[in-house]
């Protein structure tokens, strides 16, 4: 009985190294290819994964550019892995001035635009503006880009002073990169 039971394992075993189910794959499938799973999504907060010009501070839960500074820069090297990515770029828009801003990739630019308004039913003389034309968060589409590991991420950005007593400080939170399949 030993003696049988020893052949029917053997045998058995043998079934399977000359089928090739050893359950051991390494990691692949269908006949040695590898599978990888697809890129994640990747934030860069402008808080705290950018690295940013002198003239940039917090301002009401985004960075915004100081009062009277003009423009500044920030940049971060991107984390994720290579792939392609649809951009969005988070921003808090303002009643008193329309900002300018650029994103580059890679050292090539992606977009240049101005902020739109919070609000057009303000003007600059608004007193209770906080209550009456707060500042909004907005998402901005950057389009979908080819991103490798390592690339530089950089955001530029220009106050603009509409109302001569205050302005808009080009406040921006974020940028996101959703992977596209």
């Amino acid at each position: 009985m030993k003696f049988l039971s020893l052949t029917f394992l053997l045998a058995f075993v043998l079934i399977m190294v000359l089928s090739g189910c050893d359950n051991n794959d390494n990691g692949t499938s269908d006949g040695g290819t590898e599978v990888v799973p697809p890129p994640s999504e990747v934030t860069l907060s402008a808080l705290s994964d950018f690295s940013c010009s002198s003239s940039w501070t917090t301002r009401d839960g985004a960075l915004g550019l100081k009062a009277h500074s003009g423009s500044g820069s920030c940049q971060a090297s991107f984390p994720g892995e290579s792939g392609d990515y649809m951009i969005v770029l988070t921003i808090q828009t303002e009643f008193d001035g329309q900002p300018k801003y650029s994103v580059a990739l890679g050292g090539h630019l992606i977009k240049s635009d101005r902020y739109p308004l919070s609000s057009t039913e303000c003007g600059c003389e608004e007193e209770n503006w906080r209550d009456v034309c707060p500042d909004r968060k907005r998402t901005v589409d950057l389009g979908k880009h080819t991103v490798a590991k390592g690339d530089e991420v950089k955001f530029y950005g220009e106050e603009d002073w509409d109302c001569e007593e205050h302005g808009a400080y080009c406040k921006w939170h974020e940028i996101t990169f959703q992977p596209v399949q």
